[in-house]
Formats: structure tokens, sequence, C-alpha cells
């Protein structure tokens, strides 16, 4: 669609709806934590309408209503998200809270999602800043709750990245629609569990990462000329892509492995085309939390995972080949790995890793993928008692595109047994892409989103 208009009607800080006890004042940030980014990343959920137009403004009432309650005490769970960063080493509990802000879509959510257009979906975001010299006022979550003219709703989130991943934003999202239900289910889904105490952080003020950061961001500042593209594999692509690379030793590849392994297959190949002969890494991330000694809480309050990375230097390039070079890499995510970064020597090994980081993104000769997963994670189960999302999807933001060259970002599709994949290449490389036969006879190019009726 060209045009809409989105109306902030009010904006009111969330807090616990119960003072967080004096002994879990501070929360430690871990390593991981630490070299994470200060940046905020984005999710929207949408929901079918819920509501018909001649009670929508009552039922909106009732319904942030809920939304606010069910939110104060789900942060008196998750109380570390009502804090602030201090110093780059903890955060302080100190039941500041949380942006809440209500707002008004001048259109029908049928309309907005006929097809989406990704380049509208920031507007759905509250809007919330970081800089690195004040990030102790940074909120570590805003919300966003989105009204449109049908009484369809979208939920959009910005959580601060160094103190959550993905699987602690689903976990705090899972409680919070159990805490709106009434549901028992999910409500204590918040662990005694520390990562710091797994991965101990360092005690200095500044860290590494700051360094990492300034290095890629002023690489790819400039990088302007790149598009971004939604693409769906459904069920039946991902089992036709399995069937290609299935063999003896990998009889069942994941989702995640066979698409990630096909979209980058096909990128390296629309570059070729062009006349590159760079050699190809991809990077991404793999949660370490069952891969730990015990296992870790899927709910566990951090960034518990590791960056793994793959390289393609043949001249050739095959789809089992790339398969094998992505389950190679996650496997050397193991428990060897894990106990080097919680070992007395996991400052330098946290520093080797940078330095590679850092030297990846200067190098010329290199052409660099970040791949964002959030596959399995369950966010299409976040139910608030008017059913379960229509579509959950991480917008474009003009920062992802101007700090990395190209960017693959998946997640489950609505269907359950799919996955979506927002891609930003060169705009050379994606007319290249859209020319390719046999990729485009594995997706759907930004297909509608279906929108249920509203009940009468």
């Amino acid at each position: 669609m060209d045009v809409f208009y989105v109306e902030i009607i009010s904006n009111e800080t969330i807090k616990p709806s119960s003072p967080t006890p004096s002994h879990l004042k501070i929360f430690n940030l871990s390593l991981l934590d630490q070299i994470t980014r200060p940046s905020y990343t984005p999710v929207t959920i949408f929901y079918s309408p819920i509501m018909s137009d001649d009670d929508t403004n009552l039922n909106v009432n009732q319904l942030l209503h809920k939304l606010k309650v069910s939110l104060s005490e789900c942060l008196s769970i998750f109380y570390p998200l009502a804090g602030r960063i201090k110093d780059h080493l903890l955060v302080d509990c100190n039941d500041e809270g949380v942006l809440f802000s209500q707002a008004k879509v001048d259109c029908q959510l049928s309309e907005f999602l006929n097809p989406p257009d990704t380049s509208l979906l920031a507007r759905l975001l509250p809007v919330v800043e970081i800089s690195m010299e004040r990030q102790n006022e940074a909120v570590l979550v805003a919300i966003q709750v989105n009204v449109f003219t049908c009484g369809g709703i979208s939920i959009g989130l910005h959580f601060l990245h160094r103190i959550m991943d993905a699987s602690t934003l689903q976990a705090f999202l899972s409680c919070w629609a159990a805490t709106a239900t009434g549901s028992s289910k999910d409500r204590e889904t918040y662990p005694d569990i520390n990562a710091a105490s797994f991965f101990p952080p360092r005690r200095d003020s500044q860290t590494q990462d700051d360094q990492v950061t300034f290095s890629f961001k002023q690489k790819w500042f400039l990088n302007k000329d790149g598009v971004w593209k939604r693409f769906v594999f459904d069920a039946a692509a991902i089992s036709a892509l399995k069937a290609k690379v299935a063999s003896e030793a990998v009889p069942n590849p994941t989702r995640f492995q066979v698409v990630a392994s096909f979209i980058w297959k096909s990128a390296i190949s629309a570059s070729k085309a062009l006349g590159s002969q760079k050699p190809s890494v991809i990077m991404f991330p793999v949660n370490m939390r069952p891969k730990m000694v015990p296992p870790m809480s899927q709910n566990s309050i951090g960034n518990i995972v590791w960056h793994a990375t793959a390289h393609h230097r043949e001249e050739s390039v095959e789809l089992r080949s790339t398969v094998d070079l992505l389950r190679g890499a996650i496997q050397k995510i193991n428990g060897d790995h894990i106990q080097s970064l919680q070992g007395d020597q996991r400052f330098a090994v946290v520093s080797g890793t940078l330095d590679k980081l850092r030297n990846m993104y200067s190098d010329e000769t290199l052409e660099l993928y970040i791949c964002i997963t959030w596959c399995g994670l369950g966010f299409y189960d976040v139910d608030f008692g008017w059913g379960k999302p229509i579509w959950v999807t991480k917008p474009v933001e003009d920062k992802i595109s101007t700090m990395y060259p190209n960017v693959i970002a998946l997640m489950d599709s609505n269907s359950g047994d799919g996955i979506e994949a927002m891609m930003f290449l060169p705009e050379t490389h994606m007319a290249k892409l859209l020319c390719d036969a046999e990729f485009l006879s594995f997706v759907s190019i930004n297909p509608t989103i279906s929108v249920p009726s509203a009940p009468n």
C-alpha cells in the first residue's frame, strides 16, 4: 500500500506489579552479553481482527488494560527487563519499567498485508534510540500496540539485544501471554539462573565489542545500494530440498540447514554470474542452551549463543556442499567450545574470536553473509486470549542494511512448517537472483498474509 498513518494515542511506562526484592537488585551481565551489540532488535506480531466495528472502542480499552496489567505482572517475573544497564557490567533492577505505547492505524489489516510492504513495518514499532554514552538511561524493552480500523492488532517490540536474545524474548512473550489469559502454563518461566555464573564477565567497564562494532560500521556504513525482498519456503519446497541433499551420513537435515544453505548457494551463484571470484563466508548464531551440560533452560535471560562461520572457497557451488559446510560449523559449537568460553582462558578465546571478526569485516577479498535465524522458537504460539498470530516478522531496518553487506533473516512461516526469509543483497545481485529459475521454483515472493474476519 502507498500511504497509511499511524497516530500515537499514548505513551506510558509500565513497571513491575511488585517491587524487586533487595537481594535481586543486581543482575550481572555475562561475558556473552558484554560482546553483544548495544542496539535494539525489532519484531512485530500480527493478530486477526478480534472485535466488530460497533464495539471497537470498548473492546480496545479492555484489551489495552488487560495487556498493561498482565505486562506489569510479567515484569515481576522477568524483573531485569524493567531495569537499566550500568557501565557494561550489570543490570540495575530498579523497576524503572518498560515503554508502552498505544497507536491507531488508519487502514484495514487485510489491506496492509495484501501483500505486506516490508519497508513500512518500522512504522509499527516504538521509537527508541540508544547511544554508547547514554546506555544507562535506555529502556530494555519498548512495546507499541497498534490497532487497525478493522480491529486487527499488531504488537511491535524493540528489545535491547545486550540483555536478551531471541530465546529470551520468546520466553518473555510466552509469560506475558500466559499471564494475560490467566494460564499457569509459562507464568513461572524465568528460572533462577544467571548466565553470568556460567560465562563470567569482564569486570572493566569497556569491552572489546565497541571496537568490533566500530570496525564493521566504518566499513559498511555507506552500503546504500542494497534492496530487501521477502521469500517464503513452504513445507513442500523444504521437503524437496531435504530430498536433494539427504545422504546416508545426513538422512534428515534440518529445515534451517537446507533453507539457509540453499539461499547461500543461490546468492553465491548470483555473485559468480556477475563476475565475482571472492570466497564466501556465512555467519549465523547457534543457541548453546541445549548443548550445555546439563542443558540450560530455554527461558534463561541473556545471550546464550555463539556465532558459527562457514567458508566456501570452491569454484563450483553445490547445495550438498553448502549443507555440509553449515553442519560442520554448527558441530564446532560443542561441549569443548562452550567450556573454553567458561574457563580461565575465556577472555583469550573471546579476544581471538573478535580479532577474527574484525579481520573478516575489513577483508575486501571476502563476500560476507550475515544469517539471523529465529526458527523453531515458538513465536506463533504467543496467544493473549484472542488467538494465535497470523504473522510474525522482523521488520526491515535501515541500520541493519547499512551495517552489513548481505543479510538473511529466517523465521518460521505462519503455516508452522515453512520458513520465511527476509533478504538484503546488493541491487544487482538481487536482480540476478530473481532470474534464477531453480531459486524461484522453491520460493513464493512476498505472498499475501490471509486475514480472517472478525467474529460476529
